[in-house]
């Protein structure tokens, strides 16, 4: 790695230093906290469950409840209000996307459904299509932001999106939803499960229909629209053979069609723009436990495919992307208050298309965690890990966190990580390819706040966030190229939730990001200022509505840097419990009928109502 930044060695400095005070500071046992939110447990944050006000990395956790209060349909219309994330479409519900979490885009971030890997190697930087991930079936999402390659590998440089589908439990439920309504848009979804004490199975089935809008923004004369379908089913199942064995799979298909607009030689609607594509993802694999439960381990095989043919308009063009991966997970109770964890994977790459281009690459890699409670108050965590990758060779990393309770209702925590991203398949022999890439290195620190207010109604948190790469790989005048030096991220967020009444429960953040590359030029596409709001509100015990928003401001597009205009989004639902199983929905997107773009040049979705029904029945809790 380069030389280091002021800024970084002062990152460094208090990351250090931070963890020297917590330790010679610790005092007394706290008593239990009365906060839901401080004792959700986490995953993503350790490879193990365990409670948020014990883990020192920043997290958010969104649950199916969260969602149907929304109910938005696509992942990516939650992903927007979770703070640090942004996200940028190119037009119409399907078309490509940009996720950034504190300003680092997708090919940094590690997307899992049901632990498959869903990034696509066939893409010029391998990245998750999170525009194709429907909600209908998902029980739970983890945000992990921050350097988590010590955990989980080198693209998890900016963070970690964990995704779990909905489980069988007990007895047997059905849930089926249908909505329509502007731009001739149709939604259907069903999701039905049976368990008992020797497992479970759960599947489900999922299909968006839309007319769409012009990609193409409207406001440059463009009126043709473009659609987009999507058809998606999953399953999932576990088997325990014993007590201490059990057999779990996981499966999902998604096959959708969408319409788009040419971009060359100006962007405009087109006649036969077209991609017909299909992800797929399998896994599978055992969990077993000896030492009474102390020692647990999982052994697990997944594949996952990314097919799509695209029409340019001079015929069709079809990319090929495919990864295998075998990994062991395991974990040991060292004590009540010590867990060590470790893991070792395998990963094959192989991505091809119709211009001739044929690669795979391979990596190996390894990595153990420590998680320490020395006392009620503290808790400190460590990990290590070695990745071995066919064309570059070895790279280390390592992670440290705390989260240190003030006193019983404050809360601090901090975490600081290295990471690396090997250049793609693409970014070095496909168009625009620069054989002579080398990896990009990173750091990320970041401390926060939590203070709990009101007997627990009322949380507020602050962080701050550091995120450098060394040798950031751009794409500038069709060309690859490595910028030595130092890309900056850096940034706080401010949250808050409260529950004001037994009615009405109001929640907000903000989110400050400033990017500067080597040369001194913000990174494109990251708001400068994003302004997250919304309210719960039961209005009856029958009828309920949400309300939820963004103001996004100072945003860079193009390399010519020009800065797209601020917008103000608000989304509004209401819901109707007609009886135990049955619940009517209107919902609202842009209730003002913003022009906005998240992209330069490309449309977005004005004032749309929706409405539609939801049933469920079954025995199981």
């Amino acid at each position: 790695m380069t030389t280091l930044t002021n800024g970084r060695i002062a990152a460094r400095i208090t990351a250090v230093s931070t963890f020297a005070l917590l330790a010679a500071n610790a005092p007394s046992p706290a008593v239990a906290q009365d906060s839901t939110l401080l004792s959700t447990i986490v995953v993503s944050a350790s490879r193990g469950e365990a409670e948020r006000d014990t883990v020192g990395s920043s997290v958010t956790v969104l649950t199916s409840e969260d969602l149907e209060k929304e109910g938005q349909i696509r992942l990516i219309d939650y992903l927007n209000r979770v703070p640090g994330v942004n996200i940028s479409q190119t037009g119409t519900p399907g078309s490509q996307s940009t996720i950034s979490i504190r300003g680092a885009t997708q090919e940094y971030i590690q997307v899992r459904i049901d632990g498959i890997e869903i990034s696509d190697p066939s893409l010029p930087k391998t990245a998750p299509q999170l525009e194709h991930l429907l909600v209908g079936d998902i029980e739970r999402i983890e945000v992990l932001r921050g350097s988590q390659s010590a955990l989980y590998g080198g693209e998890a440089v900016g963070g970690v999106i964990d995704i779990t589908t909905k489980s069988a439990r007990d007895g047997y439920s059905v849930r089926a939803s249908a909505e329509g309504g502007s731009f001739d848009t149709g939604r259907g979804s069903v999701t039905a499960s049976a368990g008992n004490e020797r497992g479970g199975i759960t599947v489900s089935a999922q299909h968006y229909d839309t007319e769409g809008f012009s990609s193409a923004n409207e406001r440059n004369g463009n009126t043709e629209d473009d659609g987009y379908r999507n058809t998606t089913v999953s399953a999932k199942g576990t088997l325990n053979i014993t007590e201490t064995f059990k057999l779990f799979a996981a499966a999902r298909h998604t096959d959708y069609d969408l319409e788009f607009d040419t971009t060359f030689p100006t962007l405009q609607d087109g006649l036969v723009e077209n991609t017909q594509g299909k992800l797929t993802g399998v896994r599978g694999g055992a969990e077993f436990t000896f030492l009474d439960g102390r020692a647990w381990n999982e052994l697990s095989v997944q594949y996952f495919e990314s097919e799509r043919v695209s029409d340019f308009g001079f015929g069709p063009s079809t990319f090929l992307g495919s990864r295998v991966k075998v990994e062991y997970l395991g974990r040991f109770e060292l004590h009540d208050d010590a867990r060590l964890t470790y893991g070792a994977d395998w990963t094959e790459e192989h991505a091809e298309n119709t211009f001739g281009f044929d690669e795979e690459d391979r990596i190996t890699g390894g990595f153990t965690a420590l998680s320490w409670q020395p006392t009620d108050r503290l808790a400190l965590s460590g990990s290590l890990r070695y990745d071995e990758h066919s064309d570059f060779g070895g790279f280390a990393t390592y992670r440290l966190t705390a989260a240190y309770r003030i006193h019983d209702d404050t809360l601090l925590r901090t975490s600081y990580g290295t990471g690396f991203r090997a250049p793609s398949m693409s970014e070095l022999f496909g168009f625009g390819g620069n054989p002579d890439l080398e990896p990009e290195e990173s750091e990320s620190f970041d401390i926060g706040i939590e203070q709990t207010l009101l007997g627990g109604d009322l949380v507020l948190s602050a962080t701050y966030f550091l995120l450098n790469t060394d040798n950031l790989i751009q794409f500038i005048n069709n060309m690859n190229v490595q910028l030595g030096g130092v890309s900056e991220r850096a940034g706080f967020e401010l949250e808050g939730r409260w529950r004001a009444s037994e009615r009405l429960v109001l929640f907000g953040s903000y989110t400050y990001t400033d990017t500067e590359d080597p040369n001194g030029n913000r990174l494109i596409r990251v708001p400068r200022h994003d302004i997250g709001f919304g309210a719960d509100i039961l209005a009856t015990d029958r009828l309920t509505f949400s309300l939820s928003g963004s103001y996004v401001a100072n945003v860079l597009d193009t390399r010519t840097f020009v800065e797209l205009d601020d917008y103000l989004l608000v989304n509004a639902r209401a819901a109707y419990q007609v009886n135990e199983d049955v619940e009517a929905f209107v919902r609202v997107v842009n209730l003002f009928d913003e022009d906005y773009e998240t992209v330069l040049g490309y449309g977005t979705a004005g004032f749309s109502v929706y409405g539609g029904l939801t049933a469920r029945i079954g025995t199981a809790n």
